[in-house]
């Protein structure tokens, strides 16, 4: 690979087309083989499994880790935020353990906060901000959530809700869309 860097064991290890690629840490970005993939990947495990995705920055201890990523155009920072993410396009997520349970394979999301949006899978264009805020949200769309616990433990497949305030729509599971 032309232009990158690696630093660590088995950083970068199976790149052999294209270069413009940062990875530091132990196994970071260590299976990327991607033409102009423009990454960064800091922390022991960041991007491991990266296996088509571009344009993105995972920092943390298994930021994006364990996951086959194939999204671009992400910003990850936290340890273990987005460790099992595959698809996510065009999201920020930033907190330990946010996003971190669900394989995250949505687009436009922004999940701010220790364990927020823990559980997203295929849910989009979702603002989680807060400790815990939307963590149970995993298909749901289009949800604000601002607030330590706000639409915590609400039903997964919530759309249309906003929720500004600590413990605000925490349980809500009526499938009342729109609240």
């Amino acid at each position: 690979a032309n232009y990158s860097v690696a630093v660590g064991g088995y950083a970068l290890a199976t790149e052999n087309t294209s270069g413009g690629t940062v990875a530091v840490g132990y196994q970071a970005l260590e299976d990327q083989d991607v033409s102009s993939p423009n990454n960064v990947a800091v922390g022991y495990q960041a991007g491991l499994n990266l296996s088509s995705g571009t344009n993105s920055v995972y920092v943390g201890y298994k930021a994006g880790g364990v996951g086959t990523i194939t999204g671009n155009d992400n910003v990850v920072v936290g340890r273990q935020a987005a460790e099992d993410a595959t698809a996510m396009n065009q999201s920020v997520i930033i907190g330990s353990g946010a996003s971190k349970a669900g394989v995250n394979a949505a687009a436009g999301n922004v999940v701010i906060g220790y364990n927020a949006g823990n559980d997203l899978t295929s849910g989009g264009s979702n603002i989680l901000i807060g400790s815990s805020a939307g963590a149970n949200v995993d298909t749901g769309n289009n949800n604000v959530a601002i607030g330590d616990n706000a639409f915590g433990s609400s039903d997964s497949a919530e759309l249309y809700n906003i929720a500004i305030g600590t413990n605000a729509l925490g349980t809500e599971s009526s499938g009342a869309d729109g609240c």
